[in-house]
């Protein structure tokens, strides 16, 4: 072979190597069902990379469906949020072999097939007018850990995905300050943590306790209290001093009636 056919074919080696690791974009029929079976109808959708950068996203139309393009060979993150829950979960879109011919490619999230993740907050004990705190809560899947996913507290997570959830270790509502104490998943218990760790192999209940820290313990409240006390101290002084005055005068104004009398 000369040196022009060896070049030709190391050319055209080059080429197909280059066209088999093409990346292809696909056309992907998505669709939502929520936990009762039903479709998730005008709902909220986010499709993740694994890394955690954001894909596409959307809104579901009636029947609970959307189209897009993904890239083929690769793992997505979909999350879907209604108004009762938010679904989360992972899917494939495979290698296409004959873009030309290509077909699109149906994913159905189905949160009937998925475990409920429970997560709420609570006092360690209860106080009179005082309410949980809501406070945002932070999940990780162990196999993504580049992908985060922020909601609040009273909220159910529909997934499988192994992960981490994070509490925050204080938080405020108004001149509250709470301070958490302990995790407890399902029947375990958790203390002098912030980060637990889920499953995700049966339904589960988290519950992040927190302890009301009273604001009389903070230093601007002490300070705000004690100028309310001198400030009652000094309308007691000067109601005190009126009506000592208002004693003294009646009782000078008594004296000189006696007087006439017995003049």
């Amino acid at each position: 072979m000369n040196k022009a056919g060896a070049v030709l074919v190391a050319l055209f080696v080059l080429l197909a190597t280059v066209a088999t690791a093409m990346a292809y974009e696909t056309p992907i029929n998505f669709k939502a069902i929520k936990p009762d079976g039903k479709v998730a109808s005008n709902a909220d959708y986010k499709i993740y990379y694994t890394n955690g950068s954001l894909a596409i996203s959307g809104v579901l139309n009636a029947d609970g469906m959307a189209k897009f393009n993904l890239t083929d060979n690769a793992t997505y993150i979909a999350v879907v949020i209604t108004t009762q829950e938010t679904i989360i979960d992972d899917f494939n879109v495979p290698e296409i072999t004959d873009p030309v011919n290509q077909t699109p490619v149906n994913i159905t999230v189905n949160a009937s097939a998925l475990y409920a993740l429970n997560v709420s907050s609570a006092l360690t004990e209860a106080v009179w007018g005082i309410s949980p705190p809501s406070v945002k809560v932070e999940l990780v899947p162990e196999n993504y850990s580049s992908f985060k996913y922020s909601f609040n507290t009273n909220w159910t997570v529909y997934t499988m995905l192994r992960n981490n959830l994070t509490f925050p270790n204080e938080t405020k509502s108004g001149i509250w300050t709470f301070i958490l104490k302990k995790i407890t998943v399902d029947t375990s218990e958790y203390t002098n943590v912030t980060t637990v760790t889920i499953p995700m192999t049966d339904d589960t209940d988290v519950v992040a306790y927190y302890e009301l820290k009273y604001p009389v313990l903070e230093p601007v409240y002490l300070i705000l209290i004690a100028v309310l006390v001198g400030l009652a101290l000094v309308a007691v002084v000067i109601v005190s001093g009126k009506k000592a005055k208002s004693i003294a005068r009646q009782r000078v104004e008594d004296s000189f009636r006696f007087y006439r009398r017995i003049k």
